[in-house]
């Protein structure tokens, strides 16, 4: 499957589809998308997540900050480097309601089920600090055992800094050579300004598999202010956690995928059930096709469901 296509027909379906550079808004006004580089596959959701989805997110996370960690490419595990000097931690997949709303949306726009992805990261950048250039793509054996490697990676900017914080992608150059009123750091780079609300969805695969080496990116270090940002790391498969809520989830339809595939007296009934523990799009159920991949579709009925997934009721 060309995933890029895909990507592009997700797009289309919700009616966001731009031409490289150029803004459509939606019939909601609020939220729109943008494509960033349309070849490297970068996007923009603009106005992604509600400010009340922002500030409860940042609440929530701030009493459970730690110095942020990177991954040490011999053996795995994490390490503190000066590379990436910001404060963070993890929430639970599905930890409330809120989260689980946010983990949701991100599943429909991704194509990818929400089994597939870790924990959401926030991270707190002071002034300063900064994340140097970098792969999400493994390169050690040991993490991308669990999942496969990080297909893709969904960044949400929960606060901007009133200066610098942009997030830069170095292998890919400024559209038209320099990028006006932004830090020096991301002057000559592909670059996206940090605004509340807003998330970017690059790729860390092409479409055969291997390292997109465009989806090296780097955060700028803040010049005055505070950035919040919220990561959310997809893998190619099925990503364990403990066996949560997501894990079970994936587990039953695991199981009721082959009865629904031997087929049967039970194949209508399996096949109902398997829409409701894979939370499938209504037109994907209507239509009787089940994918056993990772990727599913969102058609404008859902599209709509997820841009009204926020409106849960915020609380401390």
């Amino acid at each position: 499957m060309d995933i890029g296509k895909t990507l592009g027909i997700l797009i289309l379906s919700l009616g966001c589809f731009s031409a490289v550079g150029q803004k459509y808004e939606t019939t909601r006004n609020t939220s729109f998308m943008e494509t960033v580089d349309a070849d490297a596959r970068i996007f923009v959701w603009h106005h992604f997540l509600s400010d009340d989805e922002c500030d409860y997110i940042r609440q929530k996370a701030e009493k459970r900050l730690e110095r942020s960690g990177v991954v040490d490419t011999g053996n795995g595990g994490s390490q503190i480097s000066d590379i990436r000097t910001s404060d963070g931690m993890f929430f639970a997949r599905a930890e409330d309601e809120v989260i689980e709303a946010i983990e949701k949306r991100l599943s429909d726009w991704t194509l990818t089920p929400v089994h597939a992805g870790e924990g959401l990261q926030v991270l707190r950048y002071r002034k300063d600090q900064k994340y140097d250039a970098h792969w999400d793509y493994f390169f050690d054996k040991v993490n991308s055992v669990n999942g496969g490697n990080r297909y893709a990676t969904v960044l949400m900017y929960l606060a901007a800094a009133d200066d610098g914080g942009e997030t830069v992608f170095p292998k890919v150059p400024a559209p038209n050579g320099i990028n006006a009123d932004f830090s020096d750091c991301a002057k000559y780079s592909l670059a996206v300004k940090p605004k509340k609300g807003d998330a970017i969805l690059f790729h860390s695969m092409n479409a055969t598999g291997e390292l997109e080496e465009r989806s090296m990116h780097g955060a700028c270090p803040v010049l005055k202010g505070e950035k919040w940002s919220m990561t959310k790391w997809i893998h190619g498969s099925h990503y364990y956690m403990g066996g949560d809520k997501y894990d079970l989830q994936n587990q039953e339809y695991t199981r009721l995928l082959n009865v629904f595939k031997a087929g049967g007296n039970h194949a209508n009934g399996t096949f109902s059930a398997l829409c409701n523990v894979q939370s499938y799009s209504s037109r994907k159920c209507r239509s009787g096709r089940i994918l056993s991949g990772t990727q599913h579709d969102v058609d404008s009925e859902s599209s709509e469901r997820v841009l009204q997934a926020s409106k849960i009721t915020l609380v401390a």
